[in-house]
């Protein structure tokens, strides 16, 4: 699902802005680990939470989709 949704995101809202993706996907992870580091929303998987927050950009960006 990470692969299907940020290929779907990288080919038209971000096309040709490859660097926008990578800055967006490095900064959705460092926030998830920062508030993974706050014992009330400790998980220990984090990849569901990634893919929530590609498909909500997604959403966004597809909303007739």
């Amino acid at each position: 699902m990470l692969a299907r949704y940020g290929v779907q995101l990288e080919k038209k809202p971000f096309e040709r802005r490859t660097t926008y993706f990578l800055w967006m996907m490095i900064f959705g992870a460092f926030s998830l680990l920062v508030l993974s580091a706050i014992p009330m929303l400790q998980s220990a998987f984090l990849g569901v939470s990634l893919v929530f927050m590609l498909l909500y950009i997604r959403s966004r960006e597809f909303f007739n989709a």
